[in-house]
């Protein structure tokens, strides 16, 4: 497991993540009116296809650098308060929670914003990758 915690910026990588009350917990700040939370779940399908499990994998040293430089980058561009990005790796069974991003702001606007860029960017840039296990096949997946 590969972990930053600093006053504004909680990021955790690993088999074994907080969860989201701890998210919550942390994103929350007197001078914020909002908490956005965000939880990517493991679904039983994929394009019409039977999903067992997933499984993520990933450099952690490097996938914590780059998601310390995306909290950076999404700070310089919005007024947000306190961010934590919990990723898990390994398997993820059907109904786990592979991701927790919370995102807090003064209003919800700023809050929603950052949440969805902090996911795309994530998922362009961090060097995670996901394993699809179906019924008849085992897959590594690239993002779209």
């Amino acid at each position: 497991m590969k972990e930053l915690c600093e006053d504004t910026t909680w990021i955790v990588i690993g088999e074994e993540i907080p969860g989201i009350e701890e998210a919550a917990g942390f994103a929350g700040r007197p001078d914020c009116g909002a908490v956005n939370i965000f939880t990517g779940i493991t679904r039983n399908h994929e394009q019409g296809r039977e999903v067992r499990t997933l499984f993520y994998d990933c450099y952690e040293e490097m996938a914590l650098s780059v998601l310390e430089s995306i909290t950076a980058d999404t700070r310089a561009r919005h007024p947000i308060g306190n961010i934590a990005i919990f990723h898990r790796t390994g398997e993820i069974p059907i109904g786990g929670y592979s991701l927790v991003v919370a995102v807090s702001s003064a209003h919800r606007k700023e809050a929603l914003t950052a949440t969805a860029e902090l996911i795309d960017t994530l998922k362009k840039e961090v060097p995670i990758w996901k394993k699809e296990t179906f019924a008849d096949e085992v897959k590594w997946k690239e993002e779209q």
